[in-house]
């Protein structure tokens, strides 16, 4: 049974992107070139560091998952 995750990329003084679901196994092999590219352009900016969430048993769990403010 896969497991799923949230990603999103952080920045101190920019922000933060939207997160992304992810399963476990997706996040292990993807390079992060790749976990990039599913971010519009735009965001760059903010992709300082990577953030994840505990893994979660559903992807709705995953969604629902909320960062904390840094």
């Amino acid at each position: 049974m896969a497991k799923y995750i949230k990603v999103r990329f952080t920045s101190k003084n920019n922000g933060s992107t939207a997160g992304v679901v992810l399963t476990v196994e997706q996040m292990r092999t993807m390079p992060m070139t790749e976990l990039s590219r599913m971010f519009p352009y735009s965001e760059v900016r903010k992709m300082e560091r990577r953030e994840r969430s505990p893994e979660y048993a559903t992807w709705d769990e995953a969604f629902l998952h909320t960062f904390s403010v840094a």
